[in-house]
């Protein structure tokens, strides 16, 4: 569980830009609080802040974006 709380650390720190910035994590398996585990999923980062969340094809990833891959890694919001 302590791996999951480094690993989305890392991807907030990741996104850190001076200008606003859109960023797809892209293959993730999503532990999101209110919904069930999202297996292949895309994790969409708007200036800071999480924009979207679900499967791969089922969120719209803008093309200004910058995509980043992360297949296989786990990615939960909270403590469970």
């Amino acid at each position: 569980m302590k791996h999951l709380i480094i690993v989305a650390g890392m991807l907030c720190l990741a996104n850190v830009a001076v200008r606003a910035e859109t960023t797809a994590f892209v293959g993730a398996r999503l532990h999101p609080v209110d919904a069930r585990v999202i297996e292949d999923g895309v994790l969409l980062i708007d200036d800071d802040r999480i924009s979207g969340i679900g499967p791969r094809g089922g969120i719209r990833i803008p093309g200004d974006a910058t995509a980043t891959i992360i297949n296989g890694i786990q990615v939960s919001d909270t403590v469970r």
